[in-house]
């Protein structure tokens, strides 16, 4: 069997890394508009005079800004 031009199989690896940082920037995106509609909830509830509901929604923009944070973190020194 003849072996591949090295050519073909590096073009082949740079289109499969561009589709999974498509990927990876969707999820951010996501990621960024679910902490947004959280805040924004966290808000509400505090205005209408809903502390429990409110302080919920505050731990849940926490939780996920914590967790986005090590994500990135932790990918941007495995790619360095």
């Amino acid at each position: 069997m003849a072996p591949h031009p090295p050519g073909e199989d590096s073009a082949r690896l740079r289109q499969r890394v561009s589709l999974w940082k498509i990927v990876g920037h969707l999820g951010w995106g996501a990621w960024f508009i679910l902490v947004l509609f959280l805040i924004q909830n966290a808000v509400a509830s505090r205005l209408e005079n809903e502390p429990r509901a409110a302080l919920l929604y505050w731990m849940l923009v926490f939780a996920l800004v914590l967790g986005g944070g090590i994500v990135y973190l932790s990918r941007k020194t495995r790619l360095e």
